[in-house]
């Protein structure tokens, strides 16, 4: 039986301290773009775990793993400097793309085995569908 990938529940809102850094967007806070990071990092460092639990899935881990960096370099720093310059239409773009790094992981292990992710990447996903909503409603 596969091992699954437990991560614990995230708030929806980010620490206080945040409130400072995001002000562009009528001083809306981008508190789902902070969980949608906080998730990613706790992905990331559960791929790891996976790594050395699963050997014969490295190949899809790593893509993975590359994904979810992706998400972290690129996608979350978009979404809050767009959020932050006023410019939302490019904060969506990033959770957009977090969501796609969501199923792209999902699909690496094809045939390979069963996704021991699943969980996570359907929360992740999740998480970069509701943002994009919100983010939508800031347009």
């Amino acid at each position: 039986m596969q091992e699954h990938l437990k991560l614990p529940a995230l708030p929806l809102h980010a620490p206080r301290q945040s409130a400072q850094r995001h002000r562009g967007c009528g001083g809306a806070r981008p508190d789902i773009v902070d969980a949608v990071k906080a998730k990613t990092e706790t992905a990331l460092s559960g791929i790891e775990e996976l790594k050395w639990l699963h050997p014969e899935l490295t190949d899809a881990l790593e893509q993975c793993s590359n994904s979810y960096k992706a998400v972290l370099k690129a996608d979350v720093p978009e979404a809050v400097a767009a959020l932050t310059r006023g410019v939302p239409k490019f904060a969506e773009f990033g959770m957009v793309d977090a969501a796609w790094e969501a199923e792209i992981c999902e699909g690496s292990f094809g045939r390979v085995a069963e996704s021991p992710l699943s969980d996570v990447n359907r929360d992740l996903h999740d998480l970069a569908v509701v943002a994009t909503g919100i983010i939508r409603n800031l347009l």
